[in-house]
């Protein structure tokens, strides 16, 4: 195995993007972090490396790095909230109830344990809040827009959102980014979603070629945009963009968006008058949820089937 220290990498690589260690690490942590870690004097935190790799498009889970004790603990805690999390948003209101108690007991710990002043724990504990706000239906679409574009700015604070090519941005900026595009979507705001989608999608296809889990936020930007694109009638492009999605879904081996992306085609197609294409489609999306036995998804694309050629699927 070759061995090359981390800090060479990561000044080689900002080199060759002609990047500054200011422009770096805007946001992040001061230029002395990068400074240190260039010349291997000192490692920063786990999850402040980890938004450094993802600027300079690094894969961070290839490198060995000695993190603390205190890293580990924040890790742990970042991944049980992200788990409970998901897990709640898959039940409903009711049977999530317990669940929502638990996230707000451990973003609790988070606050108290940790740093209020280190941007990315900030920025994480407001993205973390306000999905919990989103779960209890308690926020409206403009309070959730002012607090994703603020938790933006906290890492981003020059963020242009016409210019997103112009910003640094890791994984989780840009899944910010993607939350506010699906909020103007809400809105009915939908040049403005549709910009900001095409951005997302030329910003992580230019900047993210040797992330993997890069992958799942392509497809979902995907998703949503093609779900726009079909909701505004431009079925043509819907089409490609999520033909575009489908590719990446196989190439990256991430499949949770690959149903979805063939049903908005099958929908698109419907529209274009071509039925038979489209039922084929369908029937596609039908049978992957049912392989992976996905029941709510199941019914939803049978429902919509049904609302086109008004006969049952077979």
């Amino acid at each position: 195995m070759k061995e090359i220290f981390l800090g060479t990498l990561v000044k080689k690589r900002r080199h060759e993007l002609n990047i500054s260690q200011e422009e770096l690490c805007l946001g992040i942590c001061e230029p002395i972090t990068i400074s240190r870690l260039e010349n291997g004097q000192q490692f920063p935190r786990r999850y402040v490396l980890t938004a450094i790799m993802d600027r300079l498009d690094l894969p961070s889970d290839r490198y060995y790095a000695i993190f603390n004790k205190e890293d580990e603990d924040f890790s742990i805690l970042q991944f049980e909230i992200d788990s409970l999390l998901n897990e709640a948003k898959a039940q409903t209101n009711a049977s999530s109830y317990e669940l929502v108690s638990k996230i707000h007991k451990k973003i609790e710990k988070l606050k108290d344990d940790f740093s209020n002043n280190d941007t990315l724990i900030l920025q994480f504990i407001k993205i973390k809040e306000l999905e919990l706000l989103k779960l209890e239906n308690q926020i409206s679409l403009d309070v959730q827009l002012d607090l994703s574009l603020k938790a933006l700015q906290l890492t981003v604070p020059k963020i242009d959102l016409n210019q997103i090519h112009k910003s640094l941005l890791s994984l989780f900026e840009i899944n910010i980014i993607s939350d506010i595009a699906n909020i103007y979507a809400q809105k009915t705001f939908h040049d403005k979603a549709l910009i900001l989608y095409q951005q997302l999608l030329d910003y992580s296809q230019s900047h993210f070629k040797n992330l993997k889990q890069s992958g799942t936020e392509i497809t979902s930007i995907a998703y949503s945009y093609g779900q726009e694109l079909l909701i505004t009638k431009h079925y043509k492009k819907a089409i490609d963009i999520t033909e575009f999605g489908i590719q990446v879904c196989i190439n990256y081996a991430h499949y949770h968006f690959l149903s979805s992306l063939i049903q908005i085609q099958a929908e698109s197609w419907f529209y274009l008058g071509d039925n038979v294409k489209s039922r084929a489609l369908f029937y596609q999306a039908y049978y992957i949820y049912k392989a992976i036995d996905n029941p709510k998804e199941l019914m939803q694309v049978k429902k919509i089937f049904y609302k086109y050629f008004h006969t049952e699927m077979i």
